[in-house]
């Protein structure tokens, strides 16, 4: 499912759901619920989610920035050899070709973003913050470089962001972010599980990817089903309004 459908199903599913339940919506609640909509597929190179965090423009200048610092380092290298510069260029431009096949554009972007949250997670441990921040920031540092569909579409992961977040709701004394945060999350992967690739809804019990529909992701029936889904949501939500069943609170 395209991001900006994960992200407006994720929104008015926690809102619509968590009011049904008798749970009100914050401003906090409400943030936390378009972040953990799209989160998941920040394991994806080329997901809007990560396009968000890092243009694909400066990817580009900075991948461009690795290959010819890695040229020059290697033409510096071998011409400490004494080899002929003929056979320098040669072995430097064939060993650049080789590496550049490995590191993709994909890649750095990828690297990038969980180096960028190491560094975060690091600082966070270094000052003693709040242990769930700590763990939020080392869980965005792991899923950029593990494999699309795996452990960020997990059951396991719904469960794990509410018991994490009902822990920064103790620690900075707020109310209602867990379970929007939680329903958030689960929004995304009940959307995913219906294309045709499908998530390892179950692993690591069963690692093998579950579909329970057909839809392939930027098919003219996905985006109608996305469209009409959004559609009954937006008028569930207007409906809830005019009755008053919307819970909302400042805190």
């Amino acid at each position: 499912m395209r991001g900006k459908s994960h992200l407006a199903i994720g929104l008015l599913t926690t809102v619509e759901a968590a009011s049904a339940i008798g749970i009100s919506i914050s401003p906090i609640g409400i943030l936390l619920s378009i972040i953990f909509s799209i989160i998941p597929d920040i394991d994806e190179a080329n997901s809007s989610t990560l396009n968000k965090l890092i243009s694909k423009s400066f990817t580009k200048k900075l991948h461009k920035f690795l290959l010819y610092s890695l040229l020059i380092l290697s033409v510096f290298f071998y011409a400490r050899t004494n080899i002929s510069l003929y056979i320098v260029l040669f072995l430097s431009l064939t060993m650049i070709g080789l590496v550049e096949k490995k590191i993709t554009e994909n890649f750095v972007r990828s690297t990038f973003i969980s180096i960028f949250f190491l560094n975060i997670t690091a600082i966070l441990v270094m000052f003693r913050l709040n242990m769930s921040v700590i763990m939020l920031s080392s869980l965005l540092c792991i899923f950029p470089v593990t494999k699309h569909r795996s452990l960020s579409h997990t059951a396991i992961m719904p469960i794990f962001i509410y018991f994490l977040m009902k822990y920064f709701e103790m620690e900075f004394n707020l109310n209602n972010i867990a379970i929007p945060s939680a329903i958030a999350y689960s929004s995304h992967l009940a959307c995913d599980i219906c294309t045709k690739r499908g998530i390892p809804i179950l692993s690591p019990i069963y690692r093998k990817n579950i579909s329970i529909a057909n839809l392939r992701v930027g098919s003219f029936l996905c985006n109608f089903i996305e469209i009409l889904i959004i559609g009954i949501l937006v008028s569930l939500l207007l409906f809830m309004l005019f009755k008053g069943l919307i819970k909302v609170s400042l805190i």
